[in-house]
């Protein structure tokens, strides 16, 4: 329950950071876009071109007149009383600067005049929220009686839609704005919908497979060794899937050997367990007399069992990691020369089919552990090499190892069976082992030895020369 209220706070959090990221962006992109649409709105406005081109007209003949006869500040004056000194229409007097000097409408009061080309003028008018603009044409130059330029006059006509032109920048800013406002949140909300299903399928594409690992370490926790996760398509989750599968296919396997064994181990205990019991009813229902033909059958039949569990104990003590080894220094050759002879000592190999070739070569290990495995290769070489089998023995050092190989003249092994060799109770011939008494476990003996002791070995069926196995030891220095 844990793990997944893990993964849904997980889901949820990626959700959340996602949109919440997009959000903001939107919400900053929004706010800033609306303020930068509606300044600059503003000085667009602001930069209109609005007003009128006025004629000369006749209304300004009087003021030059007055200009040449009683000065500027005469012609100012009269300007400034407007209507009530008989002009036909307003005028504005401005100085060869721009500078506006007076006016006949007060609403021009504190207007801003730039000259505009050699008779021109563009007044503006600011107040709170509205903005007049004039653009008066062909004014006229007011003289002295010395023909000194004093001023420049203009005529501004009394029409409404040309005297009286103005535009509401506020009122138009935030009109713009709401607009612009209302489409921006329109977008942004469907920008939002798309980051969010975008989130949801980048969610899933993250998720799915850590739910795939979960559901596949649940499985093997239940003892379903099958389970796997396959590609997740992730680069960082992919090796982490591939250690999972492998993992899980090294305890399928394990799995699959561990009952194969309890089962190979049950069917090799059950041929001898029957046998002594088959006899033992013989002796008790007086079928059979308790002869030494009796008691060697019986004790043939104990020492099988007592074999088999011997080497099942190695077996499992070397899987455990606590095969017992008392290292010293030991001489191979002398130790295989020892092992072999006894087989030929006990009449179980001609000594004219034994070729025993031993040069001194120096190890660290255990004797005892040694010389079982040395006597496991010469037994399976004469059990399975036929009744006139040839054992040859080379043991030497060669490239740092001490080297052992063990060959024999038989049949050899089909190069089917060759991968399968070392495996617990694995029998090429199971009918031949049989009559032979192996219960496929020498071999595998040899390898848990031979790797407990830091070597290796191999096992190889050269065409026409039987079977070879090599063992390889690290060497001890001089």
């Amino acid at each position: 329950m844990s793990r997944r209220c893990a993964v849904a706070n997980l889901r949820m959090q990626i959700l959340a950071l996602v949109t919440g990221a997009v959000l903001c962006s939107v919400a900053l992109l929004s706010a800033f876009g609306v303020r930068s649409a509606t300044v600059q709105f503003r000085a667009t406005v602001q930069e209109a071109t609005v007003g009128t081109h006025v004629a000369p007209s006749v209304v300004l003949d009087p003021l030059k007149a007055l200009a040449r006869d009683s000065g500027l500040a005469a012609v100012v004056a009269r300007v400034a009383a407007g209507t009530s000194a008989g002009l036909g229409s307003d005028v504005v007097v401005v100085s060869p600067t721009g500078a506006l000097l007076g006016s006949s409408d007060s609403s021009f009061a504190g207007a801003t005049a730039a000259r505009r080309g050699a008779t021109g003028l563009s007044l503006e008018v600011r107040r709170e929220g509205e903005l007049r603009r004039l653009i008066l044409d062909a004014g006229e130059w007011l003289l002295a009686p010395s023909g000194d330029t004093l001023a420049l006059i203009l005529q501004v006509p009394r029409a409404p839609e040309a005297a009286n032109v103005s535009v509401s920048v506020d009122s138009a800013s935030r009109a713009f704005g709401a607009g612009f406002n209302r489409r921006l949140w329109f977008g942004a909300a469907a920008i939002l919908l798309l980051s969010f299903v975008a989130a949801l399928w980048l969610v899933r594409r993250l998720l799915d497979p850590l739910a795939r690992l979960r559901a596949a370490v649940a499985r093997v926790a239940t003892g379903d060794y099958t389970a796997r996760v396959g590609a997740t398509g992730l680069a960082e989750l992919d090796p982490v899937a591939r250690a999972f599968d492998e993992m899980a296919e090294h305890l399928d396997r394990s799995e699959r050997s561990r009952r194969q064994l309890l089962r190979d181990v049950a069917h090799e205990l059950r041929t001898p367990l029957t046998n002594l019991r088959a006899q033992l009813e013989s002796l008790q229902d007086g079928l059979r007399t308790a002869d030494a033909s009796a008691l060697a059958s019986l004790h043939e039949e104990a020492r099988i069992l007592e074999r088999l569990v011997a080497d099942v104990d190695v077996l499992a003590r070397a899987d455990a990691g606590r095969l017992d080894m008392h290292r010293d220094a030991v001489d191979l050759a002398e130790l295989v020369a020892r092992s072999a002879s006894a087989f030929v000592a006990a009449g179980r190999l001609p000594a004219t089919r034994l070729h025993l070739t031993a040069q001194p070569a120096r190890v660290t290990g255990d004797a005892d552990r040694l010389g079982q495995v040395v006597r496991n290769l010469v037994e399976n070489a004469v059990q399975h090499g036929g009744p006139d089998v040839v054992v040859t023995i080379r043991c030497g050092a060669a490239g740092g190892h001490a080297v052992l190989e063990v060959a024999d003249s038989g049949p050899g092994i089909a190069p089917e069976h060759l991968p399968h060799v070392f495996d617990r109770l694995y029998r090429p011939d199971d009918s031949r082992a049989r009559r032979t008494g192996g219960a496929g476990l020498g071999l595998s003996i040899v390898k848990a030895i031979v790797e407990g002791h830091g070597g290796t070995v191999s096992l190889a069926c050269p065409p026409g020369a039987g079977t070879v196995v090599t063992v390889r030891l690290p060497i001890t220095a001089a």
